[in-house]
């Protein structure tokens, strides 16, 4: 079925509910497409930082485990850059899993990180 650009969207302006109903769909897609595309990105490089991580943490078992590394460093380590290291730090912070302040990491969470890096 076709219908032309013209008649679509005087269909649009005719029927308001549809309108909505329409855009309400397409924001729920794009909302799932953005998901799905930041786990592409961030499902390998939270897995690897996460397992980076926990290899400089080694035993220590007390938390907060502070580690004194740079973002720069931690992207040549795994061998990105800095941004998609900063991004995937921003994520973790959120989750309540580490802090960063002037080239300090502090993990309060060794456990949500090794569940992370079990999933790489």
């Amino acid at each position: 079925l076709i219908i032309s650009k013209k008649n679509f969207k005087e269909f649009l302006l005719r029927n308001p509910g549809f309108s909505l109903r329409l855009m309400q769909v397409l924001v729920e897609r794009l909302d799932r497409a953005d998901k799905e595309i930041e786990n592409m990105i961030f499902y390998n490089i939270m897995g690897r930082l996460a397992s980076k991580l926990l290899e400089l943490v080694g035993k220590r078992t007390k938390v907060p485990v502070e580690l004194d590394i740079e973002q720069s460093e931690l992207a040549e380590c795994l061998g990105t850059t800095r941004v998609p290291i900063c991004r995937a730090i921003s994520v973790l912070k959120k989750r309540g899993i580490l802090s960063y302040k002037k080239k300090k990491i502090l993990i309060y969470n060794i456990d949500k990180l090794k569940n992370m890096a079990s999933k790489k």
